[in-house]
């Protein structure tokens, strides 16, 4: 277990994405997945920067990495782009 899903839990549902997406996501340093799990906007509780993602799971459109989660605060639905080359 990574020092990420020691922090996170495993938070992603790994049966959830797809292969590619999957690959690209494991591709980033685990600082910089972690940073990106951390710094989610949620419309619903409108906290400022900082508001995790957690239940995530990803799919590849085109180059990026769409990732779709719920807000570790409230609940909300949060989505995070990662932009590929």
């Amino acid at each position: 277990m990574s020092w990420l899903e020691r922090i996170f839990g495993s938070g992603k549902r790994q049966d959830a994405f797809m292969p590619e997406a999957k690959d690209f996501w494991e591709s980033i340093a685990e600082e910089t997945r972690a940073r990106i799990l951390q710094s989610v906007w949620c419309v619903r509780c409108k906290k400022p920067t900082g508001v995790p993602m957690v239940n995530y799971s990803g799919k590849l459109e085109e180059k990026d990495l769409i990732l779709t989660g719920k807000c570790g605060h409230c609940g909300g639905k949060v989505t995070r782009l990662v932009e590929g080359e």
